[in-house]
């Protein structure tokens, strides 16, 4: 998993890297014994022409961290640890084709969910997109807990 690079593409700052490596080595201290980072994630959206990031995501393969409003001044830790048991999650798709990983300047991407009775959100804008799309097929589709109701035979 290549941090920087990621950050360098979707416009990220040397001031967002420097926070992510933080919290990267933070979440490497505190995830389960025999879970390994596999994926990263960050939230962003567009306000007129300037991008702004929101929260960040790690993901591992039975757990989901997310630093929520990572940027805000100092270095400010508002962690939450999710175990996959994903009750539900939607997502929307505007101006791309996911199948054919075709992104440009007005794609966006919108995924609400819920994990462990918690709201959660995610969004992507432009490149960023085809990160959130592989989050989406790697790690909540995956993962999404079917709930079944069995009926007793009286």
């Amino acid at each position: 998993m290549e941090i920087d690079s990621y950050i360098d593409e979707i416009g990220g700052s040397p001031i967002i890297k420097e926070k992510v490596h933080r919290l990267y080595e933070l979440v490497e201290a505190i995830k389960p014994e025999g879970e390994e980072i596999r994926c990263f994630f960050i939230s962003n959206f567009m306000e007129g022409d300037i991008p702004k990031y929101l929260n960040s995501w790690f993901f591992t393969d039975n757990f989901l961290l997310e630093s929520k409003d990572f940027l805000l001044e100092g270095f400010k830790l508002d962690i939450i640890f999710y175990r996959y048991v994903i009750n539900k999650f939607e997502f929307s798709i505007k101006n791309c084709n996911v199948l054919t990983e075709e992104y440009n300047e007005s794609s966006r991407i919108n995924l609400d969910g819920i994990i462990q009775n918690t709201l959660f959100e995610m969004s992507a804008t432009g490149v960023n997109c085809q990160h959130l799309w592989h989050v989406i097929k790697e790690y909540m589709a995956p993962n999404l807990l079917s709930l079944v109701t069995e009926e007793s035979e009286e």
